[in-house]
């Protein structure tokens, strides 16, 4: 869990009425969101007392994780066109949004670094973009990846 944003008080010298902050958690594979956000909120407010505390939840924010087994046969016919080895993703990503009922399996697969990934210069060498379309192409062509 990190606090991503604290928010409160209106000058150094005062002590503030009230205070705001914002909290981040990442779910793991076979969590429930719905029980986290509970789980949360029941430690904030026992955390605040004697002081009363408001946990709001913003948005919709709280996704399932998903985990594809190394040997599924997805992950392994990209393994086998790639030449790497899978790993965890240590971020997150869109793909959380997708149900089972949109996609029976998943992975992150593109050409790239999360290191310069959403920054002011963001880039791709040239050669993972040409080798990514290639496995797209072949993909596609129904050479080596199963479907679904």
């Amino acid at each position: 869990m990190s606090v991503t944003r604290v928010k409160g008080g209106v000058a150094s010298n005062i002590i503030a009425d009230s205070a705001r902050f914002y909290v981040g958690r990442r779910v793991a594979p076979g969590e429930s969101p719905d029980a986290i956000i509970e789980q949360l909120s029941a430690l904030i407010v026992e955390a605040c007392k004697p002081a009363e505390a408001e946990v709001v939840v913003s948005g919709d924010t709280a996704f399932g994780a998903f985990y594809e087994e190394p040997d599924s046969p997805l992950v392994i016919a990209l393994t086998s066109l790639t030449g790497h080895q899978p790993e965890t993703a240590s971020f997150g990503t869109n793909a959380l949004c997708y149900s089972p009922a949109t996609a029976k399996n998943m992975v992150v697969f593109g050409p790239g670094s999360i290191d310069v990934a959403h920054q002011a210069v963001e880039w791709v060498d040239i050669d993972q973009l040409v080798q990514a379309a290639s496995v797209y192409r072949r993909w596609f062509e129904g050479d080596g990846l199963p479907a679904t």
